[in-house]
């Protein structure tokens, strides 16, 4: 299934790239992660977000973005002599991710909003320095996507966007799992997100 989909947004992406207006480029930043209801709270985890994306203009004002992404997410809890009843916690889980977002212009800065499907590649779990194996995250999540971004000039801008599961990332409820939107208990990615932008203009517009 992740194969499928992963070559239907590629088409989608050759699709509108013979539309115009549109640009293209590549973009490449940190991310800041949690776990909500793993019971360690903080963007404690650290990684990267490094992908491409397509831009169709629909408007002097509007416009749509296409990406296509690695990220890396989960969490991180370090040994605290304070808080000696907590394990040490780290959980790496690598996305490929593809958002869609509608932003709308204003001079240098755009505001964003949309959705993105994060496919799960590689996933590592371990407490207290001991790696945990289990099969029960989802391979396939949906995120919700808010952001802003500010255009430094043509080509640089700068992104800083916030996105956070609408689904769990386990098929199962684990002992701290919580609700989130009025569905089941669970847990979901919650991620700060700081990228740099370089947008390809098309020959006409350099």
């Amino acid at each position: 299934m992740k194969y499928y989909f992963t070559l239907s947004i590629i088409l989608l992406f050759a699709t509108v790239s013979q539309a115009q207006p549109f640009a293209g480029g590549f973009k490449a930043g940190l991310a800041a992660t949690q776990v909500a209801g793993d019971t360690y709270g903080g963007y404690n985890k650290a990684g990267l977000q490094a992908g491409f994306f397509v831009r169709l203009e629909v408007t002097d004002q509007w416009f749509m973005n296409m990406e296509l992404a690695f990220v890396q997410k989960g969490s991180r809890f370090n040994p605290n002599p304070e808080l000696p009843e907590r394990n040490a916690y780290l959980l790496r889980l690598s996305y490929a991710e593809l958002p869609l977002t509608i932003n709308f212009r204003k001079g240098r800065w755009s505001l964003g909003a949309g959705l993105s499907a994060d496919i799960l590649l590689h996933h590592y779990e371990e407490v207290n320095y001991m790696e945990v194996e289990t099969n029960d995250w989802r391979n396939l999540c949906l995120n919700s996507i808010v952001g802003v971004q500010y255009q430094l000039n043509k080509k640089w801008a700068i992104d800083f966007r916030t996105v956070n599961s609408i689904t769990s990332i386990r098929k199962n409820a684990v002992p701290g799992s919580v609700r989130r939107y009025e569905r089941g208990f669970g847990q979901y990615n919650d991620g700060l997100i700081l990228s740099l932008h370089y947008t390809i203009l098309p020959s006409a517009k350099r």
